[in-house]
């Protein structure tokens, strides 16, 4: 199979023998897969991985369980082992054996095939569309803030950078009806991509926010998500970082600051969101905001994942 490997932070074409199915695994040809902010950091040493990349996806099952085979699919990307004690409280995201596809010790989806347990596997309803679904892991994280902390209606809340995720970040909360506003170097270009979202350059510190939902991957988004929230407010931080991040903790404790790391979501949540209010998402097609490559155009498709103005870069051209 053709797929693309990452190694010592340099990318190539390759071709590899294409996987087999364990017990318990079905073999997946990959419909759509899309480059995220992890995959770029991965590039710049993230997780030290080596291999093939590549966890946002949709595809159809070619092998394995026949309960499955044809059936269009996502998948959770966190493959457990089910017998920790972790697990068995229900916390398999942070199994301390689990492997990440794409991320951690498995591999991903920057390929034409992929094996993955029959176990994490979700069928993705035929009303939703590939690039509907390849969003859905994405979309499953920015869902996960509403599990892990209470917003109520007269809760503020900013959200640093307004990359991808951010964008989706802001999506979610305003769809579920809370007041966000968020905090961009660029304006202009942050406000044609966020209709209905308030949109600043700069924060005024005699009104801090609530809640500070920190998307910016950066050392500094961290530092103005600190000068932004309020006093016993709370900080949810969803970048991944390549570097290590410096904070001042000392205005995290003198302002009894709540930190709270946040990372993969509940995909049967996400689908039922994306079923019920992602039309928007199918207009990013319609708009030209969606680059379409083949894999052996990975150096053109990571360059393009950089344009801001994008709101995805996906790999759906396949020659199987």
């Amino acid at each position: 199979m053709k797929c693309i490997w990452l190694q010592a932070g340099e990318l190539d074409y390759k071709e590899l023998p294409r996987p087999q199915p364990a017990q318990g695994e079905c073999l997946l040809a990959i419909k759509q897969a899309g480059i995220c902010g992890t995959d770029r950091e991965l590039l710049r040493g993230y997780y030290d991985f080596s291999g093939i990349a590549g966890h946002e996806f949709v595809a159809t099952v070619e092998a394995g369980s026949a309960a499955w085979l044809g059936k269009r699919v996502v998948a959770d990307i966190n493959i457990s082992c089910e017998v920790c004690e972790l697990c068995l409280r229900g916390l398999q995201h942070h199994c301390p054996s689990r492997r990440v596809v794409g991320i951690k010790e498995q591999t991903g989806a920057f390929a034409e095939y992929l094996c993955i347990p029959e176990r994490n596997l979700f069928e993705v309803p035929d009303s939703m569309s590939d690039y509907q679904a390849v969003q859905l892991e994405p979309l499953a994280a920015a869902l996960e803030i509403l599990d892990q902390i209470t917003l109520t209606e007269t809760d503020k809340v900013l959200v640093v950078g307004a990359g991808r995720l951010g964008r989706m970040v802001c999506r979610v909360l305003r769809a579920c009806g809370h007041k966000v506003s968020v905090l961009v170097r660029d304006k202009a270009k942050a406000a044609k991509a966020l209709r209905g979202i308030e949109v600043l350059s700069q924060v005024d510190s005699a009104c801090p926010f609530n809640v500070v939902v920190e998307c910016s991957g950066h050392q500094d988004g961290m530092a103005l998500a600190l000068s932004a929230v309020e006093p016993r407010g709370t900080i949810v931080v969803k970048s991944t970082y390549a570097s290590a991040l410096t904070i001042d903790m000392s205005q995290l404790v003198v302002n009894e600051v709540s930190l709270v790391g946040s990372r993969c979501g509940d995909l049967g949540k996400a689908i039922q969101w994306m079923l019920d209010s992602g039309d928007e998402f199918d207009a990013h097609l319609r708009d030209g905001k969606v680059s379409n490559f083949a894999l052996s155009e990975f150096e053109q498709a990571f360059n393009e994942a950089g344009n801001p103005s994008l709101e995805k870069v996906v790999f759906d051209q396949f020659d199987r």
